[in-house]
């Protein structure tokens, strides 16, 4: 389902509001874009997992720990607002890597962490664990899970759904005046 507004109802709205459109707009923005939050963290939990074939298919999407899940933000700009992400491996999670690289060192004691939390194995055999993976990964790389960019229609939606929404409870109480 989608929620549209032709550009005649955004000028009969401008019209109607008059300097009040603008601070109007901003809250619908904001509110839709805190709202959005929920949809990319519901999202997160749906990811498709970044292995290539079936093997390492998880249960719970692009979520480990949950950093990823918690780090979706939003944040007022000059243009409106912004959605994004700012866990430290974000990136790799929407576009995943290409191969030609494996995991760097940094990135091999976060992997071997993993290994000794999820598979209950000891330090020595997580490491090994976490070299095989960055060996994999150097070979076919990982694929990317784009959850904000398969999200986006979604967001599109609630946000404009909350400044409609703003629009018309200021029309109203404009109108109540």
């Amino acid at each position: 389902m989608a929620h549209y507004v032709t550009m005649g109802q955004w000028a009969k709205f401008m019209l109607e509001l008059g300097k009040d459109y603008e601070p109007t707009v901003r809250r619908g923005i904001k509110s839709g874009g805190m709202r959005s939050l929920r949809v990319l963290q519901k999202a997160t939990m749906k990811a498709p997992s970044g292995a290539h074939g079936t093997a390492g298919q998880g249960l719970y999407g692009a979520v480990n720990t949950g950093q990823y899940k918690r780090s979706w933000k939003y944040t007022d700009t000059a243009e409106g607002g912004k959605v994004f992400n700012n866990a430290p491996y974000a990136p790799i999670i929407e576009y995943g890597r290409r191969p030609g690289k494996g995991i760097s060192q940094v990135g091999q004691i976060a992997v071997a962490t993993w290994a000794m939390r999820r598979l209950g194995v000891d330090y020595s055999k997580a490491k090994g664990i976490a070299y095989c993976l960055s060996q994999k990964y150097k070979r076919v790389g990982l694929k990317g899970r784009y959850v904000l960019r398969d999200s986006l229609p979604e967001i599109e939606t609630v946000i404009n759904t909350e400044v409609k929404n703003q629009i018309d409870r200021t029309l109203k109480r404009l109108s109540e005046k």
